[in-house]
């Protein structure tokens, strides 16, 4: 279960080892047993109690801004021994090594790029030929990234199959909302600002799997290390996009279902997503996350395909020797 706060000034408090929930004259109460993490999408107040009950029982409590950014992150400071992870972190992320990992996740972003487009075209029929060209064209590009040798090459392979990705998808869904391709921060159309919403959030959700893994979110392989810019989320986050991209499809596809909460901002008369719409947005991706998918011969939840990623990529990191001879750098 998943506790979404989005009215103003909610207090969190503990009372007989249950969380307490005030909104005025509204009290609920809910068993830390039973919850999976606290979404505070407007300024509430948790008690220290509240958040180290929190804490104990592996409950992470966010606070998410208005464009779906976890600006504040609450965890366990329980997880493993790091410093030689990291250590082995910086070598590996100058090595060839590094190419080879992120070979893998963009192919198995492309893949996931191609499958969707492959079940869009047997719900708009109408452009099933279009998607389908496309998805065979990105299944393509997949195979390519497999010859890439360097981070240059995969991305400019990966831009080419975000090309046809996105035209597909704009082409097919404009029965339903206009799509002016694909953008990102300062985006005006309702659904880059819906896609965008959920991409910051799973950006959040990835940065804590790595934390919890061992491995450093800030030290990235792919993307460029910025100052309090997590790099390496920014490189977890590609295989996982196309689930996000689903979600937010198959809402417009169903107009009333999100449509009437992209609301006029007073300040400035831009779109943006009241709270209800957040909470639209919100509760779809956890009820997806929840749902179970095969992974490495196992049905396991999708949320744990990404600290599957997380500790796999730690475990290689344990195993990279730095004073190898045959280990290339770039």
């Amino acid at each position: 279960m998943h506790l979404l706060i989005g009215n103003y000034g909610v207090k969190i408090e503990v009372e007989a080892d249950r969380f307490k929930i005030s909104d005025g004259d509204d009290v609920r109460y809910a068993s830390a047993l039973k919850l999976s993490s606290i979404c505070f999408l407007k300024h509430g107040t948790a008690t220290t109690s509240a958040l180290e009950l929190a804490a104990e029982n592996q409950i992470p409590l966010m606070v998410i801004n208005e464009t779906g950014d976890v600006t504040a992150w609450l965890w366990s400071p329980h997880y493993g021994t790091i410093a030689d992870i990291r250590v082995n972190q910086a070598f590996f992320s100058k090595s060839v090594a590094a190419v080879r990992w992120m070979q893998q996740l963009m192919q198995r972003k492309l893949q996931e790029q191609a499958a969707m487009l492959q079940w869009l075209s047997t719900r708009i029929t109408a452009h099933q030929q279009t998607l389908t060209e496309n998805a065979q064209f990105i299944t393509k590009q997949s195979s390519e990234i497999g010859s890439a040798n360097t981070m240059e090459s995969l991305m400019a392979t990966e831009a080419m199959a975000s090309l046809h990705y996105w035209g597909a998808i704009a082409t097919a869904m404009k029965k339903y909302v206009h799509i002016p391709g694909r953008e990102k921060r300062g985006a005006t159309d309702p659904f880059n600002i819906c896609l965008n919403y959920l991409y910051g959030f799973l950006y959040g959700q990835i940065e804590q799997s790595l934390l919890m893994a061992g491995a450093d979110p800030y030290m990235g392989f792919m993307h460029i290390n910025r100052h309090a810019r997590p790099a390496l989320a920014f490189d977890h986050i590609e295989p996982f996009r196309p689930w996000v991209d689903k979600l937010v499809i198959q809402l417009f596809m169903k107009p009333d279902e999100i449509l009437p909460y992209l609301v006029p901002d007073e300040a400035n008369g831009k779109l943006r997503i009241d709270v209800q719409g957040k909470k639209i947005l919100l509760s779809t991706y956890f009820q997806f996350m929840d749902q179970r998918s095969y992974l490495a011969g196992k049905r396991i939840k999708n949320k744990d395909h990404i600290h599957f990623l997380s500790r796999e990529l730690v475990q290689t990191l344990k195993k990279f020797n730095p004073d190898d001879t045959t280990t290339h750098y770039i």
